[in-house]
């Protein structure tokens, strides 16, 4: 067993503390729900498409893993129990077969938690490629993106899902919102897309940079956002 490496601060960040994390996958993405509780997210990549749930209960001291069987991307958290994560489809096989629905339900990009990281289930939507990003206004609204510019909608706590994604076909890696309304998602060749209805359409919207866009951060409901990339690449919100 191999170990990825979680850095941590309790001061603005002037100093941090390694955590040491028990997993043979990349490390990809974190969210802490609160101080005490928060998710990574791993994979194992192109060539073993598996991966765990990893959560921590005590600010990230320690993480307990759960295997999802597939590989995980980016998650998010309500509150302290109510969480998801998207990924990968099922593509690993283990003898004997598991029966578990996490499993058997192989087609399932999306994985949800009620109970802070205990039991996991998986949530059917849109046949597509990997999803890359999600984000959740609320209890109930969604948005989760992914490759071929998937952009998956649940307006009911992840029951069901919808592809809303138009004519742009560019791979989409992560998704933020300022609010319930307003939105924004990027991806590679400097895709930027906006919706201002929730995620139902979206526009293109225009930026100084061809390069592949990683993640989008907002904050203070939408007056500040920034954006990171391939190259250095970092974009504010004018």
């Amino acid at each position: 067993m191999k170990s990825g490496t979680c850095l941590a601060t309790t001061d603005g960040g002037r100093t941090w503390t390694r955590n040491w994390v028990q997993t043979n996958f990349d490390l990809r993405f974190i969210r802490m729900a609160s101080p005490r509780i928060g998710q990574i997210c791993n994979h194992g990549g192109s060539e073993h498409a598996d991966g765990d749930t990893i959560v921590s209960g005590d600010g990230g001291k320690k993480w307990g893993m759960k295997r999802v069987y597939r590989g995980l991307n980016a998650c998010f958290w309500n509150d302290e129990k109510t969480g998801w994560a998207v990924g990968s489809p099922v593509a690993v096989g283990f003898m004997p077969t598991p029966t578990d629905a996490l499993y058997t339900r192989r087609e399932a990009r999306i994985v949800s938690t009620v109970d802070g990281g205990a039991t996991w289930k998986p949530q059917d939507s849109p046949k597509t490629g990997e999803l890359r990003g999600v984000w959740f206004t609320g209890k109930d609204h969604g948005v989760a993106v992914g490759d071929g510019g998937a952009i998956q909608v649940t307006t009911d706590g992840g029951a069901t899902w919808m592809n809303t994604g138009g004519e742009e076909k560019t791979n989409l890696t992560g998704v933020a919102f300022a609010d319930k309304e307003r939105g924004w998602t990027v991806g590679d060749q400097g895709t930027v897309l906006e919706t201002r209805d929730g995620g139902k359409t979206w526009k293109r919207v225009e930026v100084e940079t061809k390069q592949p866009l990683y993640a989008i951060h907002v904050a203070d409901k939408g007056k500040v956002a920034a954006i990171v990339g391939a190259e250095g690449t970092i974009l504010r919100l004018k």
